[in-house]
């Protein structure tokens, strides 16, 4: 195969590579503000709870089951959303090492933007 040739070839792939990358980071981040909302509204109705025990708040047996019910379905939802954060996580690491190889040296997308998602995304080892 020519120079030119294989030039093309990784221009072809890299092309590929980045659409794909596209796609993957934007899956990972659409899946870390989805992770942070479930937590945040999670730790809202929390607060409720620990509200209603501070300042002796009586609540109907209904309306408690009820609030059980939603931090027990949040707490489901985070779980399964900790789970998709992780695999599009490795989707990006196994994409970069296969740009890495197309341009024949090291290629990083991580920086500033991503500080929080990456260090919620590099824990997912520690939960498997």
């Amino acid at each position: 195969m020519s120079e030119e040739e294989t030039a093309d070839v990784r221009a072809i792939a890299l092309i590929r590579l980045a659409k794909e990358f596209q796609r993957t980071y934007e899956r990972w981040i659409w899946a870390w503000a989805k992770l942070k909302s479930y937590q945040k509204v999670k730790a809202l109705l929390k607060e409720l709870e620990t509200k209603r025990r501070n300042r002796g708040w009586k609540l109907s047996e209904d309306v408690l089951k009820e609030v059980e019910r939603e931090i027990a379905g949040w707490d489901f939802r985070i779980n399964g959303e900790s789970w998709e954060l992780c695999a599009h996580y490795a989707n990006l690491q196994r994409l970069e090492q296969e740009i890495a190889r197309v341009l024949d040296e090291p290629w990083e997308w991580r920086d500033s933007s991503v500080g929080d998602a990456l260090w919620e995304s590099e824990r997912c080892s520690e939960r498997e």
